[in-house]
């Protein structure tokens, strides 16, 4: 396995060589309006020096058009994965000039369009309603928690077990955090 990915940013120190795989650099997009093609090379040249067979990439837009634009010249399937926010109706990205009309490129392009939720599965419909759409949720392995463990000395009486929910991310409406108890 291999991943392209671009320079870390200036405060960030990555330790590629500590990974599983290998990290090839490219240099950041200057812009995701203008001179996407031009990263064509970084990923072709990739693929000349370690041929893949599937190319994944984790955005619609820049990501999955750049591995459209690459399709034929690569002869790998294309999966493209969408964490939301590259696709969020109103949202500040799918708005920039030319995003709309990429992204939908990019779907219909993919051999598969990964969804981690429901409200991305929508989107991804609304935008492009032929892409090839799988449902694949973020999930959360349970098993490690299965054991019931005694109640920490010392814990306020006041918590009870049964009646919180932990919850990890940015607090945003359409998260639906208020709407926990529908769930259960």
């Amino acid at each position: 396995m291999a991943v392209l990915a671009p320079s870390a940013r200036r405060r960030c120190v990555a330790d590629d060589g500590r990974l599983p795989y290998r990290v090839f650099r490219h240099r950041r997009f200057v812009s995701t309006r203008r001179f996407i093609d031009w990263y064509q090379h970084s990923l072709l040249n990739l693929h000349r020096s370690f041929p893949f067979d599937v190319l994944h990439c984790h955005s619609v837009h820049p990501c999955g058009y750049l591995g459209s634009l690459c399709r034929e010249r690569l002869n790998a399937a294309l999966v493209v994965t969408s964490h939301g926010g590259d696709i969020r109706e109103g949202g500040a990205r799918i708005l920039k000039t030319g995003a709309r009309s990429r992204a939908i490129q990019a779907l219909r392009q993919a051999d598969a369009v990964v969804a981690i939720s429901r409200f991305t599965e929508q989107a991804l419909r609304h935008l492009e309603p032929s892409a090839r759409i799988v449902a694949i949720p973020n999930g959360v392995d349970l098993r490690p928690f299965d054991k019931r463990v005694p109640r920490p000395a010392g814990l306020d009486p006041r918590i009870q077990t049964g009646r919180y929910v932990l919850f990890l991310g940015r607090l945003h409406p359409r998260k639906g955090v208020d709407r926990s108890e529908e769930h259960t």
